[in-house]
């Protein structure tokens, strides 16, 4: 059994009346109300930003497919969300989890990494509904099928981030749910390799080799930052 300024959420601890347990708690204490504070900050349909740059020529031929996964995916989260009590979407998405009710240390290292995996399994089967094409896609050149995927991927932005999805979005919402309304954007990023090919295009920041795909957004800012 460990101390609990140890941090060892995954076995069993007890509460250390020590000087380091006590400055444990308090600084646990005031990081949870800051994090309390700033979980409030949600943003509402008209505060979501849109990006310009991500909408591209072509994206309109898979609007209405992106609209249907985004609705599939937008309810598995919830369901998520509901069954692990997790209140905002970015808990499940970063793996940073803080409001799920307090259990015993053990007990919550469990369910934090069930709900992460839970969400990783998600997020997988969506990758590779997006990466599905058509039966002909194979016979299409390199650059062919990057545009293909940059078109999708821009619809799959658009009907996350765009003013007048986003108030569909709202719409189909069940006012009466614990939470209430929420704009959940992670749908989009599940593509976020293309889309951060389109921005640097669109930008003109740099060359995009169609050869080699851009891994990740995180890679694309980190060398530009």
């Amino acid at each position: 059994m460990y101390p609990d300024f140890m941090g060892k959420e995954e076995f069993q601890t007890y509460r250390s009346n020590k000087i380091l347990g006590k400055m444990y708690r308090q600084i646990k204490d005031a990081y949870n109300e800051d994090v309390s504070e700033s979980s409030e900050q949600i943003f509402g349909a008209d505060k979501v930003p849109f990006d310009e740059d991500l909408g591209i020529p072509g994206s309109a031929d898979f609007i209405n497919d992106a609209w249907i996964h985004k609705c599939s995916y937008d309810g598995q989260l919830n369901g998520l969300l509901g069954q692990y009590k997790v209140k905002r979407e970015e808990e499940v998405v970063t793996g940073h989890v803080w409001s799920m009710p307090k259990y015993k240390s053990r007990k919550q290292g469990e369910l934090t990494e069930r709900l992460k995996h839970a969400y990783s399994s998600l997020k997988k089967e969506f990758r590779q509904i997006f990466e599905k094409m058509n039966s002909d896609f194979d016979q299409l050149t390199d650059d062919e099928k990057n545009r293909l995927y940059e078109q999708k991927a821009s619809a799959w932005y658009q009907v996350t981030y765009h003013p007048t999805w986003v108030k569909k979005s709202l719409e189909l919402q069940n006012p009466d749910e614990v939470f209430g309304e929420r704009v959940m954007l992670s749908f989009a990023w599940i593509t976020a390799d293309y889309l951060a090919r389109i921005k640097i295009r669109r930008k003109g920041t740099g060359n995009v080799d169609s050869s080699k795909p851009i891994n990740s957004l995180a890679r694309f800012l980190v060398d530009r930052i």
